[in-house]
């Protein structure tokens, strides 16, 4: 039995990854099910979830919703404020990886999950962007500047599609390189998948995730050698040669860029930057509680600042934790991102010489 609900617990996590690569809300049902399994495996197992070595980070995670918890009862209205919050609850999904992701042949089952979805959604839209319609879809790609399209596929916005098709083109191409065993004979699909991820990220026409994706790309060459590390450099430049020739890229870049340099134009950076500061500043004991993000940065700006610049995030996570929760938020989330980043380095740097933790390519004789 335990078994059967191990299997079963695995097609639904496959599902979440899946369904992640286009849609929130369908991956997010996928979810659900899977924690629900999980909760009953670990009890029929006598499964420990927190193991040691994740020891502070489930600490300083545990710290910062604590903190969002208490912030949001602390608002005039706790439970619109906890609702607001919902979203953190997706940090289940760490315990849930960690016990399936402890055999290599179901980090390659998962790994071709994700890329199969981000092939089916890149070719969909490009499909769908040449065709010129929706085909009965409400999302797919939105307009961008009257002229170039920004895809999202069911994500509600494109830079949320972006950040994540970023994050996973990253993960998928160095995962392949570094490890020659990835995805075994199925690992053509795992490139596909993150050189699909490399175009959905440019087709959102994002500048955040255009950056992330450059700095994860050019990170790549420092773990390979031989004509591995050329194989990294030549999609690196193959990338860049894709970003100069889309319109839409060279826009983000070039003339967007300059609007955003100005403290004038209410949708630079710069602008929201400062005006999410005054938010900040002005209740940086406790900050504003979830959900009033909004209303208070409305109430910085002139009558004349169109309501669509009315914006409900700072665009910056530091200074929108810093604005929301206060001082307290602020620390616990860099003190969990910090505690994320040390156990990385330090679970690499403890590996043993030869080994897969230390160096996952297990280089080939040249």
């Amino acid at each position: 039995m335990a078994r059967l609900l191990s299997v079963i617990l695995l097609v639904f996590f496959l599902l979440f990854v899946f369904c992640s690569t286009f849609s929130i809300t369908f991956s997010q049902f996928a979810l659900v099910f899977a924690v629900a399994l999980f909760v009953v495996v670990a009890l029929v197992e006598r499964y420990q979830p927190f193991t040691r070595p994740l020891r502070w980070f489930y600490i300083t995670a545990a710290f910062y919703i604590g903190w969002v918890v208490v912030r949001s009862l602390m608002c005039d209205t706790p439970w619109e404020c906890l609702k607001d919050t919902r979203d953190e609850w997706l940090l289940v999904v760490v315990p849930v990886t960690v016990y399936l992701m402890n055999e290599r042949r179901r980090v390659d089952l998962v790994s071709l999950g994700l890329a199969v979805g981000m092939t089916l959604v890149t070719v969909a839209t490009v499909v769908m962007l040449f065709a010129g319609g929706f085909w009965g879809l409400r999302h797919g790609y939105e307009p961008f500047m009257e002229a170039y399209p920004r895809m999202r596929g069911l994500f509600s916005n494109a830079l949320t599609f972006g950040n994540y098709f970023a994050t996973a083109a990253v993960f998928l191409l160095g995962y392949v390189l570094v490890d020659r065993t990835a995805g075994g004979r199925w690992r053509w699909v795992l490139v596909v998948g993150g050189l699909c991820g490399i175009v959905g990220t440019l087709l959102s026409n994002s500048r955040g995730p255009m950056v992330a994706l450059f700095a994860g790309l050019v990170l790549m060459p420092l773990f390979l050698t031989g004509r591995w590390r050329r194989i990294a450099l030549g999609i690196i430049i193959g990338a860049l040669i894709l970003a100069a020739a889309s319109p839409g890229a060279r826009e983000r870049f070039t003339t967007e860029i300059k609007r955003n340099l100005i403290t004038v134009w209410p949708g630079s950076r710069l602008f929201v930057w400062q005006h999410s500061w005054q938010v900040a500043r002005e209740n940086v004991a406790w900050g504003v509680g979830p959900g009033n993000f909004a209303d208070a940065y409305t109430a910085t700006l002139a009558p004349e600042v169109p309501t669509d610049r009315h914006y409900t995030h700072a665009h910056n996570d530091l200074l929108n934790t810093l604005a929301v929760f206060g001082i307290p938020g602020l620390v616990a989330f860099v003190l969990w991102w910090g505690t994320v980043l040390a156990i990385l380095w330090n679970t690499r740097k403890r590996a043993g010489p030869g080994t897969w933790g230390r160096d996952p390519a297990l280089r080939e004789p040249r």
